[in-house]
């Protein structure tokens, strides 16, 4: 199948000071990065998913870090597919845009 062999997997590390459960609720809306990147994202064919981890240093509101979470995830797949090599018989982006 198609879709099976495509998953996006990521860990956002911040040193804000969050609860556990604010933490879980980061990977969760840090997963919107990808939703944002990649079609189609979390269907039940991948293991789409964000890690998050907390150094605990900064104070910081929830709803602000996961605005910022979710940015970087999405700049950081974007990224990846722009820097990837060709790979398999499989094109590249590069390659696709002629190092573009």
């Amino acid at each position: 199948d198609f879709f099976s062999e495509n998953t996006v997997i990521g860990c956002v590390v911040t040193n804000a000071r969050l609860a556990k459960a604010q933490a879980a609720k980061l990977a969760s809306v840090s997963q919107n990065g990808i939703a944002r990147a990649v079609r189609p994202a979390h269907t039940v064919f991948d293991g789409d998913t964000v890690f998050t981890m907390c150094t605990g240093e900064v104070p910081a509101t929830p709803d602000a870090v996961g605005i910022l979470a979710a940015h970087a995830v999405e700049q950081a797949v974007i990224n990846a597919v722009k820097s990837a090599d060709s790979l398999c018989g499989y094109l590249s982006y590069k390659d696709l845009r002629g190092n573009a």
